[in-house]
């Protein structure tokens, strides 16, 4: 069938302007996705800016003391030699003294590390907006120690009128921050409590079975009997600290969780006054750091000149 010269193009009129239209659509969906992709790579930079900035403020916050105290009492956690337990007799009443003091001894730092607490800075808010806390009265050397703290409350004070509020508004992420590093070290140390814990009840349970073996072997030695009902005593000991320190474990771990969301939505929503702050926090530190050290040298003199009258 012949097409007629003046018969539209697939029975359209129009088709030229229609596919003017259609060029012009394309354009405009090309723009479109070309901006919408420059938009993705500039969130991405962003983001990883971001990423940047928040390790760069957490490698300021130097461990407190209470860390550094964790880090001391045990190794990492891939060091199982300095967590595991032997025992260094073979006396099975010596055996018991040893799992007894172990015992007693994962009591006290569970006890111990329970009771830290989160403020573990000796810099405090107070109300007249000076940081510095009074936690420390040194016998001799507590007016040094007063005039230190006193002048870096000065210090901090000036720093934090000349930021204006963006100390007040950035306050909460460092706040987050330091939870955070705090929980953290707690996830750790009672992760190695726990697998402390796991080898002292290995020994105890042990020491259960060779009780029962030579109550088996000679029963009419009451000896041994009692040394197997104080063996299953502290075998029992030994697990309830087990899952004690398990389930501080499991706290600890879900306050890090929390305060890491904390950290990271608060940096999301006040960047710019983070930023802005920085500063503040990084001398609050730094002083922080200082006064400490001062405490613990007058302290040591301290110490020195009590022995030095007992003697």
């Amino acid at each position: 069938m012949m097409m007629d010269a003046n018969e539209p193009l697939y029975g359209v009129e129009g088709i030229g302007e229609l596919l003017e239209e259609e060029e012009s659509e394309l354009d405009v969906q090309k723009y479109l996705y070309k901006a919408l992709a420059e938009h993705v790579e500039e969130l991405s930079r962003e983001n990883e800016e971001l990423q940047a900035q928040n390790r760069h403020l957490r490698s300021q916050i130097s461990p407190t003391g209470s860390d550094q105290k964790r880090a001391n009492c045990f190794l990492s956690n891939g060091n199982e030699n300095a967590l595991g337990f032997a025992f260094s007799t073979d006396n099975p009443a010596l055996q018991m003294d040893e799992l007894r003091k172990e015992i007693e001894a994962l009591n006290q730092a569970e006890y111990a590390e329970s009771n830290s607490g989160d403020n573990l800075s000796i810099f405090t808010d107070s109300g007249n907006n000076s940081e510095i806390g009074s936690h420390w009265s040194l016998s001799g050397s507590s007016s040094t120690f007063d005039m230190s703290r006193s002048d870096f409350a000065d210090q901090l004070r000036l720093k934090a009128r000349a930021l204006g509020d963006s100390v007040l508004k950035a306050r909460p992420y460092f706040d987050a921050l330091r939870k955070s590093k705090n929980a953290k070290g707690r996830t750790s140390h009672f992760a190695n409590q726990y697998t402390r814990a796991q080898q002292i009840l290995k020994a105890s349970r042990d020491l259960v079975a060779n009780s029962e073996q030579k109550m088996m072997s000679d029963p009419t030695n009451m000896q041994w009997l009692e040394l197997l009902n104080e063996a299953n005593d502290r075998a029992n000991q030994a697990s309830a600290e087990k899952t004690k320190i398990q389930c501080r474990h499991e706290e600890a771990a879900q306050n890090y969780r929390l305060a890491e969301e904390v950290a990271a939505q608060l940096l999301k929503a006040e960047r710019r006054n983070i930023k802005k702050a920085t500063t503040y926090f990084e001398l609050k530190t730094t002083l922080e750091q200082k006064l400490e050290e001062s405490r613990k040298a007058m302290q040591n003199i301290d110490f020195r000149l009590v022995e030095a009258k007992e003697n």
